[in-house]
């Protein structure tokens, strides 16, 4: 099989797997009229669809730089928290005390 059509259906899988736990929560805030979510779930639902593609194609790119998979897998988590958790903390703690303005 060539590349093009094997990386293009293995993505579409991904991102059909991802799909379904998004629609079922949005069913599920629809059906209970969950206040908290119901009033954006048509933003969540937008979010996610890009949020969706942004993590499968990194997971790819890091992955694609190791021959083993279990070492792929241990860098690809690694990668993903600090990217994803710790930066923007970082940036959030660097934004507040720059922004910080105590009154003397």
């Amino acid at each position: 099989m060539k590349t093009i059509p094997y990386w293009t259906g293995l993505f579409l899988a991904d991102y059909t797997l991802f799909l379904v736990p998004t629609f079922l929560f949005a069913v599920l805030v629809s059906a209970i009229h969950l206040e908290a979510f119901s009033d954006s779930i048509l933003a969540f639902i937008i979010t996610m669809l890009g949020f969706g593609f942004a993590i499968i194609s990194l997971t790819y790119l890091i992955a694609s730089f190791f021959n083993e998979q279990d070492i792929a897998i241990r860098w690809n988590i690694a990668v993903q928290l600090i990217i994803g958790n710790l930066l923007p903390l970082v940036i959030m703690i660097i934004f507040a005390g720059a922004t910080y303005n105590p009154v003397i």
